[in-house]
């Protein structure tokens, strides 16, 4: 996949882009095409600079996910809220909301509830 040559080690393309990336990334379409890879630190990175390829690309449900983070996949075994994706992403607001979790009748409760768990962490 074309795109910038030469990755800094650790950092990638990060040192080539300006302030305002997006304007980067407009200069590289120029060169590059609508589709092109850099390296984001250590990811890896395909940037889509056409609206009618961003929607073909993420209207599939392969792409329209999000990458994995290596420190919660290995904390928390891919199981939890904060970070989840795809059907199980989907889920969790049915879930929540059938239990009650979206409800403004339960925000007391849980705003008393955060500073005691806070609390108890600490000590």
């Amino acid at each position: 996949m074309p795109g910038p040559a030469w990755p800094f080690p650790f950092v990638g393309h990060l040192l080539l882009l300006s302030n305002q990336p997006y304007k980067t990334f407009l200069d590289w379409s120029k060169i590059y095409g609508p589709i092109f890879c850099l390296q984001l630190g250590s990811l890896k990175t395909v940037v889509l600079n056409d609206v009618q390829i961003m929607k073909e690309a993420f209207g599939l449900m392969e792409t329209s996910g999000r990458p994995p983070i290596k420190a919660y996949t290995q904390t928390c075994d891919n199981k939890g809220i904060l970070f989840t994706s795809g059907p199980e992403f989907q889920a969790i607001p049915r879930i929540l909301k059938r239990l009650g979790w979206m409800s403004w009748k339960m925000l007391p409760w849980i705003l008393s509830f955060i500073p005691q768990k806070i609390i108890s962490h600490k000590h």
